[in-house]
Formats: structure tokens, sequence, C-alpha cells
């Protein structure tokens, strides 16, 4: 049986999860980057 000082809060994870919050938040913006550079360009050579 585990001892009282042992347990999560729920403070606790939002306190462990808010940095890999952040870097997925980073990610994403990244990625739609990296699509709008490379989709662009493409659609512009397809329609002109």
């Amino acid at each position: 049986m585990k001892q009282i000082g042992e347990l999560v809060t729920k403070s606790d994870l939002k306190n462990e999860i808010a940095p890999i919050h952040s870097d997925i938040r980073l990610i994403k913006w990244m990625l739609a980057l990296i699509i709008i550079t490379t989709v662009v360009p493409a659609l512009k050579s397809l329609f002109t």
C-alpha cells in the first residue's frame, strides 16, 4: 500500500505536463511553417 506522500495531485501533473504541452505547440507551428513553405510554391506552379 502506498503512502499519502507518494500520491500525485492534479497540480503536480499540470506542472509536469506544462513543458511538454508548450513543446507540442512549438512543433505544431514548425510543421505548419514547413507545410506552408512547401505546399504554397507547389500550388503556385500548378496554377500559373
